[in-house]
């Protein structure tokens, strides 16, 4: 089945691009004086005025234009005007990026180039006006279009300003006109279209809920702060939040609404099987009787004997709960049932929002690399586009007020680099904000909190015994001690971090507070990453390894080996003198991106949402809307 819908979507692509390109080769019989014409933008371009009616790059077209001795690209004749069918036909289709197609003026576009038609059927004379408004607002618009769908609507930058260590998608001036240099518009079109997994997934996700956002208008559910609906339990909700899940594709219970209606063709992996197909097509069914098929379901009445939370129901809750980044225990609560009750339009903006922020920026080309998403508070290991290894993360707190030093910002930062190598073992040397706002006021309240947590203290560079510095004799600004906490169980790093170059000293670490790992909101540390299963992540990265594996970094942090008996290793470890305080650099360096996607594809075709954990979506949504 699956073979069939990729078949079937090969055979829509070709059809849609055939359709496109068929255009280029409709002819408009009209009569064009090129050189009137050329005449024609050349006066239009001698005047600044005229210029601020261009929407974008208003100097890189004069330029354009100029060195084409004002030669039309669209209106020259016939087979030119034709280009302007296929650009139509890709632009119409813009809102599958998350874009009104009216930001690059297709409504207007479309208009001036019917009348444009009708006036050549009729046989009247072609208005100078009209030619010269076609031609710039085409080029205006295809150029606009190219550029927005390889960098996105807004400036990442004035988004995320401080986060300036991801190389974010750029076309220089000079290469703005490259589209305007090849006469094949659809290829032109074809290769900016953005064509990583996460961002063609996604736009799967939104055709998706836009066919759920035409289903039932359904009223908030209402459950008081305290109460959990558990398995097994009896609630009159239960009918609504089965309807619910049916919707969202978790399941599949025609029992819940009597047996009138097979709701088999919701299915939760749909997203992976339509990918960028043809959405209606990916359930095997016309439109029409998929439209049909929505209305008898608004029209169906939920059976009200089911009230009781079986397990069917409660393994849908969970896997529920999982995509939307709550504590996945089926137990049913407020913020449950608030992840419920939005509706999918809201789910739509958020979809579009991480559309964009997918334009900003690709992924390594290589097929081995490691990705944190932020929002996910997951890490994951990518090879070949399957995930190998996942983990849960804790990540940098929101931004705060810090007792005596005002405004402070532990938010990790997205970027992208290479880790280059592990440090087992590691000293903490502790961070001057941290030294300033924490340390220096648990140091004033417990005397002996330095000594009992393996820090030593340093005083222009020598060390000093914390037990005979007066606390309260200093200010926690411009404090004259540093601090480096000594390897051990307590360390703040635990046993071992990892290192890649960034300007913010943040690396990936073990830690000793594995608590935080059980709780869905995991934004608790100062900036760095700290990862669940930093063995595993170890042996991962030394895979191909000459001389270590997985086993070494096991007894040389103290745990028993798992597939080499202990004097194997052991021995292996003395030969190569010892392991215990050394960095260990990879013998490849491996790429890692750090990213912020609230809304995402997972590897088995789940889409998933998470909260805006550094409340970015409004700015983001803000910047988009003055865009357009």
């Amino acid at each position: 089945m699956k073979y069939f819908k990729l078949l079937i979507f090969g055979l829509a692509v070709i059809l849609l691009f055939n359709f496109c390109a068929s255009k280029e080769n409709d002819s408009i019989e009209m009569n064009i004086n090129i050189e009137e014409h050329s005449a024609n933008l050349k006066i239009f371009f001698n005047s600044p005025n005229n210029l601020e009616k261009l929407n974008f790059a208003k100097d890189t077209l004069l330029a354009y234009y100029k060195v084409k001795d004002f030669e039309p690209f669209w209106t020259k004749d016939e087979n030119t005007l034709a280009r302007i069918d296929t650009f139509l036909c890709f632009l119409i289709k813009s809102d599958e990026h998350g874009i009104n197609a009216d930001f690059f003026n297709y409504t207007l576009l479309d208009s001036i180039y019917n009348k444009l038609k009708s006036v050549s059927n009729e046989g009247k004379e072609i208005e100078k006006d009209l030619l010269l408004n076609l031609e710039l607002l085409s080029t205006d618009a295809f150029l606009k279009y190219c550029y927005v769908l390889q960098t996105g609507i807004t400036d990442p930058r004035e988004i995320v300003p401080s986060e300036s260590q991801i190389i974010f998608n750029k076309i220089k001036i000079k290469d703005l006109l490259l589209p305007l240099k090849s006469e094949n518009v659809t290829e032109v079109l074809n290769k900016v279209q953005p064509k990583e997994h996460r961002y063609v997934k996604l736009q799967a996700a939104l055709k998706y809920y836009k066919f759920l956002s035409k289903l039932e208008k359904w009223e908030a559910l209402k459950i008081d702060e305290k109460d959990k609906i558990e398995l097994g339990s009896d609630s009159p909700l239960i009918p609504q939040i089965a309807k619910r899940l049916v919707f969202f594709g978790y399941l599949d219970a025609s029992d819940y609404f009597g047996k009138k209606i097979n709701f088999s063709f919701l299915q939760p992996n749909i997203i992976a099987s339509i990918k960028n197909d043809d959405f209606f097509g990916a359930f095997n069914l016309k439109k029409e009787a998929l439209l049909s098929l929505i209305d008898k379901i608004n029209k169906t009445e939920i059976n009200n004997q089911f009230t009781i939370y079986d397990s069917t129901l409660y393994k849908a809750v969970v896997k529920f709960q999982e995509d939307f980044g709550l504590i996945d225990d089926g137990v049913i609560g407020k913020t449950t049932i608030e992840k419920l009750n939005l509706p999918a339009t809201s789910y739509i903006e958020i979809i579009k929002l991480n559309l964009e922020r997918a334009r900003w920026f690709s992924y390594p080309d290589t097929s081995d690399y490691v990705l944190v998403n932020l929002p996910a508070f997951e890490l994951y290991c990518i090879k070949d586009d399957s995930v190998l290894l996942d983990m849960r993360v804790c990540i940098g707190k929101n931004g705060g007020y810090a007792k005596g030093s005002g405004y402070v910002d532990h938010r990790s930062p997205m970027l992208s680099s290479n880790i280059t190598h592990m440090v087992l073992n590691p000293t903490w040397g502790v961070p001057r904000n941290i030294a300033e706002d924490e340390i220096y006021y648990k140091a004033l309240r417990n005397q002996d909190y330095l000594r009992n947590g393996g820090y030593n203290v340093y005083h222009k560079g020598k060390l000093v015994n914390p037990d005979t510095i007066q606390w309260g004799n200093y200010s926690n600004r411009g404090l004259p001690f540093s601090f480096v906490q000594n390897p051990g169980g307590g360390n703040a790093l635990g046993k071992i971090k990892y290192r890649f170059f960034n300007n913010y000293n943040v690396y990936l670490h073990d830690t000793p507070s594995k608590s935080y790992f059980l709780v869905s909101n995991r934004a608790v540390s100062h900036g760095c990453i700290r990862i669940q299963k930093p063995v595993q992540f170890g042996e991962y990265l030394l895979k191909g390894h000459k001389k270590f594996d997985g086993d070494d970094i096991r007894v040389a942090l103290g745990y028993k080996p798992e597939k080499r008996t202990y004097e194997d290793v052991k021995k292996n470890l003395q030969s190569l003198g010892g392991l215990s305080d050394k960095d260990l650099y990879l013998h490849r360096k491996i790429p890692l991106v750090i990213d912020y996607l609230n809304a995402f594809v997972d590897a088995e075709g789940y889409l998933n949402f998470r909260n805006d954990v550094y409340k970015r979506d409004e700015n983001l949504m803000g910047k988009i809307k003055h865009a357009l």
